[in-house]
């Protein structure tokens, strides 16, 4: 697996607080100046914001480090459990939003191999990324469509994790340790008579999600519990 790390830059165009050359600027406009020395106060103003922009990133990354951000490992796989990514999307992105951040993935191919890569954007127009390369996805007999979702779903994971500098814990007895609110008593009752209408395996289904007992289902899960037995035919 191959990674790299890129940074881009802010959009010219992308005006971050005052900036103290907007009017040396609006006064080059309305005088004779010349169009070399206009230049370089519009190149001096560009690099400002720029600069001005990557400030409020790290001030705004600084400020989430400040969260207790936890990740819980909320599904099985074949020799260990992970966090799937919409757990980890569920719990960062209200927190990555106080702070002006946002996440969002860009895809490539080539023959063989998916590049997926992470962009951490701020409000002002800063942002920084992070690429993971893989091969296309081929265990369980996994058709070329199902093996590309589960490259980009893949690596879609941990590259969210490398550029927010995020990890997983596991699921404890009581998900109330680790700030995971649980599902209400309504909600338990209606799954389980979801559960009961569709015939659903229910001990399959729990150790899916690795719990005992339905009350120990995570709130953030809820929405992808309720899916998984409106699947079932």
């Amino acid at each position: 697996m191959k990674q790299e790390m890129t940074v881009i830059d802010v959009p010219n165009n992308k005006a971050v607080g005052v900036n103290p050359y907007d009017k040396m600027v609006e006064m080059a406009l309305g005088s004779d100046v010349g169009i070399e020395k206009l230049e370089k106060l519009l190149e001096l103003k560009e690099r400002h914001e720029a600069n001005e922009a990557k400030k409020a990133f790290h001030i705004s990354m600084s400020e989430f480090k400040k969260n207790s951000i936890k990740i819980i490992k909320d599904k099985k796989g074949h020799n260990s459990s992970y966090a799937t990514l919409a757990n980890i999307i569920d719990v960062v992105t209200p927190v990555l939003g106080e702070y002006g951040l946002s996440l969002s993935w860009r895809t490539t191919q080539d023959k063989q191999e998916t590049t997926v890569t992470a962009i951490l954007s701020h409000v002002n127009g800063y942002s920084e990324s992070t690429s993971l390369t893989h091969g296309l996805e081929q265990s369980g007999n996994k058709s070329s469509i199902h093996g590309l979702g589960s490259t980009i779903s893949y690596l879609e994971r941990y590259t969210a994790k490398a550029i927010l500098g995020i990890a997983e814990k596991d699921q404890d007895n009581d998900a109330q340790t680790v700030n995971q609110p649980l599902i209400t008593e309504s909600q338990e009752a209606d799954l389980m008579a979801m559960i009961e209408a569709k015939k659903v395996d229910l001990p399959k289904f729990l150790k899916h999600f690795n719990i005992s007992k339905l009350s120990e289902l995570w709130a953030t899960t809820y929405p992808s519990a309720v899916q998984l037995v409106e699947a079932k035919k």
